[in-house]
């Protein structure tokens, strides 16, 4: 679960690229290189400082709750890109973008700090790896089936809504993730307990 939390942010970002074609070709968006230049500035800009804050917030924080946080932020940005497409509005598009990278960027952050927490010694090792494969496994899959949507249902904005859908998916996986966390915990409080009680 833990490698699937940025699946879906890993997605959206190769999802510029795969689309881009079709947005710029599209008279009635009106959207030029320059436009789309400021989309990627906008997507990659908050990654520049914002993780440190997300860092910050995850080590003085309930690490489930602002791992949830950043993954439902990276689904709004998501939604209003999407919803930007549709509508033809490149303001709005430039702040979903923004809202996005920002949710994006924090979630790389968590997730690799709970790999660091759940895996130890030989096992984090392992542990990164996948999370780089499964980033690589992400963006092939973008690259890959969103062009074929587009052209199949002559749509590229269902393209994008389907790039929003891929982003809710690591929103579940997080909750998944942060359920199985919670029960672990407990269990292994509950096991303390025991051990400390008297016989």
């Amino acid at each position: 679960w833990l490698g699937l939390l940025p699946f879906g942010s890993h997605l959206a970002k190769a999802s510029l690229s795969t689309l881009q074609v079709y947005i710029k070709d599209d008279p009635f968006l009106g959207w030029d290189t320059t436009h789309y230049g400021f989309l990627l500035a906008a997507n990659s800009s908050p990654n520049l400082i914002l993780p440190f804050m997300g860092g910050a917030m995850f080590d003085r924080g309930s690490h489930r709750r602002t791992t949830l946080a950043f993954l439902f932020l990276a689904f709004l940005g998501q939604l209003i890109f999407a919803g930007a497409v549709t509508l033809r509005s490149f303001p709005l598009a430039m702040l979903g973008q923004l809202v996005l990278g920002t949710g994006a960027g924090c979630i790389v952050v968590a997730q690799r700090a709970l790999i660091s927490r759940n895996f130890h010694g030989r096992e984090l090792t392992f542990g990164l790896g996948a999370s780089v494969a499964l980033a690589a496994a992400s963006k092939l899959i973008g690259r890959a089936t969103l062009a074929p949507v587009a052209e199949a249902y002559d749509s590229y904005p269902l393209a994008v809504w389907c790039v929003s859908g891929a982003v809710l998916f690591s929103c579940c996986c997080g909750l998944v993730y942060a359920h199985l966390s919670f029960v672990h915990e407990k269990a292994l409080a509950a096991a303390a307990s025991a051990e400390d009680s008297p016989t």
